[in-house]
């Protein structure tokens, strides 16, 4: 990163706070429970894509979101978010 910036080059990611993967090192069913994502696979699976959808009508799933993208500034130092998956949320 510093590498970049030292070249006067920006860094944005893409973010996705929409869905996760169902597999292995995610959230869901991270302590046993529905955490982060809907306990009704109804609401909670992204057909399209065989993914999982973030749970944020909970607090605790969207204080985990935004803690996720501030971590990117503080620990990458990147320059910006592109949220992906908005569609997808609304």
């Amino acid at each position: 990163m510093d590498h970049l910036h030292q070249r006067g080059i920006g860094v944005l990611i893409d973010w996705v706070p929409a869905h996760f993967s169902p597999r292995q090192f995610r959230p869901a069913e991270f302590d046993g429970s529905h955490l982060y994502e809907h306990a009704d696979p109804r609401q909670g699976a992204q057909q399209d894509w065989g993914t999982l959808i973030f749970n944020c009508g909970g607090t605790r799933c969207a204080v985990s979101l935004v803690a996720s993208a501030l971590a990117w500034f503080d620990r990458y130092h990147i320059d910006g978010l592109r949220v992906d998956a908005v569609a997808s949320m609304l």
